[in-house]
């Protein structure tokens, strides 16, 4: 019975190359018959780190009901593919808060607060004594830059720092112009249809109080996006309903400026407002310095909201 290795909903970089990596990294340690998957389409920087990289993208799996996998980039069940419930994990290996999942049985579980999944895997191959090829260390390069948004996400720590550095050296890479790439790749999404702007990085945060909606667009060209404010305003109103959340916030991550611009609906303002203690005008809350979602703007959704 083959062992899926997948990421979360809405795949991202570091879910659809983390599945890659570590399949490479199991096979390499005797393990059989592990395949990477994805649990969604994926994006266009993705597309461009898979193609430079010479990767074939995942298979899809739309339903997880009766195999057998290994989580890698989330560990919360709101966030997992359908099915989940149904599944057998058998490991996670993520670098996100710990969440609500539950297995079955006691399963491997490795969560390091690294700035990708990548960097967590990176450190099992060398725990492990894998040997990675040019092309793994390429996806590594690729998902650690593109989640850490060029090393200036204050989820960036040494270890990533030093890898991307150690990699982009063997690799004749220059990081900083690959990132650029990377994000401007992201521009096709961002004139893409407005599901897609919303749906490319979105994640369900479930806390105490409050269900949160939060969709994340990282790139170098805001104003692209917040063009087109009002039409995401009209589609955020839609998937809090279908959702079931409380609150929905679009978070445009400047790259160049490092700061947020948080666009709300006017039903969120005053509890966006509350928490983070600005107005919020025109439907847009700037914050400066703040560029990850993880490690910036939902420990404050926390904070506030439980």
């Amino acid at each position: 019975m083959a062992v899926y290795i997948i990421g979360h909903k809405n795949p991202d970089v570091d879910s659809v190359c983390s599945a890659i990596i570590y399949s490479y990294i199991k096979n390499q340690m005797g393990f059989k018959n592990i395949k990477p998957a994805r649990a969604g389409e994926i994006n266009e920087e993705t597309e461009l780190i898979l193609k430079r990289f010479n990767f074939r993208k995942p298979a899809l799996l739309k339903d997880l009901s009766g195999k057998e996998v290994i989580l890698v980039d989330h560990n919360e069940a709101s966030q997992a593919q359908n099915g989940i419930k149904k599944a057998k994990i058998l490991e996670v290996i993520d670098h996100h808060r710990i969440g609500d999942m539950e297995t079955g049985e006691p399963v491997l579980f490795i969560n390091r607060p690294f700035g990708a999944t990548a960097s967590v895997l990176a450190m099992e191959a060398e725990k492990n004594n894998v040997h990675l090829t040019e092309k793994i260390k390429g996806l590594i390069l690729g998902a650690v830059l593109s989640d850490t948004s060029i090393l200036r996400s204050t989820a960036t720590t040494k270890y990533d720092r030093r890898l991307v550095k150690h990699f982009s050296k063997e690799l004749g890479i220059n990081y900083e112009k690959f990132g650029m790439e990377i994000f401007k790749a992201k521009t096709k999404s961002i004139t893409g249809t407005t599901k897609k702007v919303m749906e490319s990085d979105y994640k369900k945060i479930k806390l105490k109080k409050k269900v949160i909606g939060i969709s994340q667009v990282k790139t170098t060209e805001p104003c692209v996006i917040l063009a087109r404010k009002k039409e995401l305003l009209k589609y955020m109103e839609r998937k809090t309903r279908s959702d079931k959340l409380n609150i929905m916030i679009a978070m445009v991550s400047d790259i160049e400026k490092n700061r947020a611009i948080l666009i709300v609906p006017n039903s969120d303002i005053l509890e966006i407002q509350r928490a983070f203690n600005k107005k919020v005008e025109n439907n847009e809350l700037i914050l400066e310095g703040v560029l990850s979602r993880k490690h910036q703007l939902v420990p404050i959704l926390k904070k506030v909201f439980g």
